[in-house]
């Protein structure tokens, strides 16, 4: 996004995140409790942080998000959609590259996914497990309503972006 001109400012608790981040402006700080100066045309809330089961925190970050988006901007979240989490089923295993990511848990119980997956590179191998709360349509747009905002549509056939406008302050 830098390269098209876009000021962009990278948000992540993990300094080892951000060290990935080449371009725009880094700050390391815990999304939740986040409040820069600035206000932004967008902001993107991605790596399905929307469905967490931490009580409170889904809130806190779309609050965060409704801090930093400017009058008349749009936040582009990323949740888990139902359709994938319905989908999801151990042993599919995804290769790209070198990588080679196999499903060895995948339970989906009163609307919530618990999740894990085998992760190999090369000759390295890590699990990485997981568990989001999974909302229907409906109850991710009570959840964005709630928090001050309008569905406006969805950017994908998943329906796993969504684009949500700030509803008048």
């Amino acid at each position: 996004m830098t390269a098209l001109g876009h000021h962009v400012v990278a948000v992540d608790q993990s300094a080892e995140m951000l060290a990935h981040v080449h371009t725009g402006t880094r700050v390391h700080a815990d999304i939740e409790a986040l409040a820069l100066t600035e206000r932004f045309p967008a902001v993107v809330l991605a790596s399905y942080l929307v469905n967490t089961i931490v009580p409170g925190q889904r809130d806190a970050f779309l609050k965060t998000c409704h801090r930093h988006v400017a009058d008349g901007g749009i936040v582009l979240v990323q949740r888990t959609s139902p359709a994938w989490a319905t989908g999801l089923k151990v042993g599919h295993t995804v290769r790209s590259d070198r990588m080679v990511l196999t499903v060895t848990e995948a339970r989906l119980e009163s609307g919530v996914l618990y999740a894990a997956q085998e992760c190999r590179h090369g000759d390295t191998t890590w699990t990485h497990a997981w568990t989001d709360v999974v909302y229907t349509d409906r109850e991710f747009e009570e959840v964005v309503e709630a928090a001050g905002f309008a569905l406006t549509r969805w950017l994908d056939e998943d329906r796993e972006w969504a684009a949500l406008q700030p509803l008048p302050r």
